[in-house]
């Protein structure tokens, strides 16, 4: 995650700073535009870079569409609300993919829909879960460990897949926090807490024909991944209210692996 958190956290801030960030250029191409908005590392190329700025787009018109209900249920009317919400809708419909930047820029994202999200900006509340700038860092940083630890040698490939595609889902989700808040960890890591609930066996089963010591790094560092991602998602609380088992993640993990034999 790199793209800047809004001072006010809630659904307009989000889209007043990925808007600001949106400045019309005539030799760019719809895609190349918003792949900069987002900041989609340049390796990512072709269908793959397609596929990455459809899928950020579609979180960002779940936004526009969250900020216009929460308007709208504070007594916000069409007279005021105008085409604004609508202009920002269309920004992101993936069939202006093919048009120019500059022209999605000035037709869909001028001075008058800035000033609107400025104005919605300061009407809405801002959220009472708010992640910062170093909740984030630490969570990609721990991600870069339990990736480490699933590859290391000793813990079976089955196992270090399972963890990679975990990793892999949270990245994701973090990738998408500074459009669409944390909705999408939120998902991640109730997807990962009932994916190890509903894979027990599998993962039981892998766990035994790997290194002990190795595999229990590996628990531990998932555990840590997944207490870390749930307080940003703002889940920990509600985990802890459905039971211990559940939040003990790590320790689960390296219950299933047996006994180690005694020396003789």
């Amino acid at each position: 995650m790199s793209l800047p958190l809004p001072r006010r956290q809630n659904s307009a801030g989000r889209l007043l700073e990925i808007v600001n960030r949106a400045q019309p250029s005539s030799n760019k191409s719809a895609i190349d535009g918003w792949a900069e908005v987002f900041e989609v590392p340049d390796n990512v190329t072709g269908l793959e870079r397609q596929h990455e700025v459809s899928k950020l787009l579609s979180v960002m018109t779940q936004e526009v569409r969250s900020m216009e209900r929460q308007l709208r249920s504070q007594g916000v009317g069409d007279e005021l609300l105008g085409g604004y919400v609508d202009q920002l809708a269309q920004s992101a419909a993936v069939g202006n993919l093919a048009n120019h930047w500059q022209n999605l820029v000035t037709n869909h994202l001028g001075s008058e829909v800035r000033l609107s999200l400025r104005w919605f900006n300061y009407v809405l509340p801002e959220e009472a879960l708010t992640a910062s700038v170093e909740d984030l860092r630490q969570l990609e940083e721990l991600l870069t460990d339990l990736e480490s630890k699933a590859g290391a040698e000793g813990v079976p490939p089955s196992l270090s897949d399972f963890i990679h595609r975990q990793v892999a889902a949270v990245r994701d989700a973090l990738r998408q926090y500074p459009i669409g808040g944390p909705a999408a960890l939120r998902s991640a890591t109730r997807k990962m807490a009932a994916d190890i609930a509903l894979d027990e066996d599998e993962i039981r089963h892998a766990a035994r024909g790997g290194d002990p010591q190795s595999v229990a790094a590996t628990g531990e560092s998932l555990k840590q991944v997944w207490k870390k991602a749930s307080e940003v998602a703002g889940d920990v609380e509600k985990f802890a209210k459905a039971g211990k088992a559940v939040l003990d993640l790590g320790e689960r993990l390296v219950a299933m692996l047996p006994s180690p034999t005694p020396p003789t």
